[in-house]
């Protein structure tokens, strides 16, 4: 009997611990789909963590940036097989994390190549182009950067940070 409740035990244990992938093939196509993890994302695609790690922001943080960045809600969608997610998403966490001193919190949701998601936030937030990060504050969208920068990502979004202060 001791020996089925430690079995059991042992079972939901790593049931309840084990991460859900959101690794999906389609048409032979690798990709993330649905609200995943930055380590999610550099763990099943490793150019991103290399990207991410081998870039440095030329701007510098200050404690402005970062209360306002604490302040928001950030959700980012993206696509895995998307050429300008590739080139400018790890830019764009690194400048956030950068900022924001690592304490920052945005969710990431991984797109197909329909654009949507179960959860509906790609037609609540009008996402027609990825990457697209979305600043939300009292509920309200206050900024939004989306698929390339108009002059670099960290003047894009320093920019849109400055007005939201």
């Amino acid at each position: 009997m001791k020996g089925i409740w430690i079995a059991l035990v042992s079972v939901l244990v790593v049931g309840c611990t084990a991460e859900r992938s959101h690794l999906r093939v389609i048409n032979g196509e690798k990709l993330l789909s649905g609200p995943i993890g930055k380590e999610e994302l550099f763990r099943e695609f490793p150019q991103f963590k290399e990207n991410y790690d081998n870039y440095m922001p030329r701007i510098s943080p200050n404690q402005s940036l970062r209360e306002t960045i604490d302040s928001c809600k950030i959700l980012i969608f993206l696509g895995t097989w998307c050429s300008d997610t590739k080139r400018h998403l790890p830019v764009i966490l690194k400048v956030i994390d950068f900022l924001a001193g690592h304490n920052v919190i945005y969710e990431l949701h991984a797109l197909d190549r329909s654009k949507r998601d179960s959860d509906g936030l790609t037609t609540k937030y009008r996402v027609e182009r990825i990457p697209t990060v979305i600043f939300i504050k009292h509920g309200s969208e206050v900024g939004r950067f989306v698929e390339r920068p108009k002059n670099s990502v960290e003047d894009d979004l320093y920019g849109i940070l400055a007005e939201i202060r």
